[in-house]
């Protein structure tokens, strides 16, 4: 059985504005997260978000896109929406 890491990043949060592209010595939060992910040992591993500069940085990480559905970028959609939808698309 492989093993997948699935990672959902907004592109807007209601909560802390824009927190996913605040820098951290020069560097945007996503990024930190994204390249110390890349150390991990994981058969594949998702990213799913709304937002084409993430998108491009994870295809040139060789990291799998998964475009956020509409009704899932909404306030009411939650987690337990995102990993069902997941859960449908991703074998694993």
């Amino acid at each position: 059985m492989k093993s997948v890491c699935i990672i959902p990043i907004k592109a807007e949060s209601e909560r802390v504005h824009k927190k996913n592209f605040r820098l951290l010595n020069g560097v945007s939060l996503y990024e930190h997260f994204l390249n110390k992910l890349k150390k991990c040992s994981f058969d594949e591993i998702y990213v799913d978000t709304d937002n084409d500069e993430i998108k491009k940085f994870i295809e040139n990480k060789g990291f799998i896109h998964i475009p956020r559905l509409p009704e899932l970028a909404t306030p009411q959609a939650n987690g337990n929406d995102l990993l069902n939808y997941h859960a449908s698309i991703i074998e694993a």
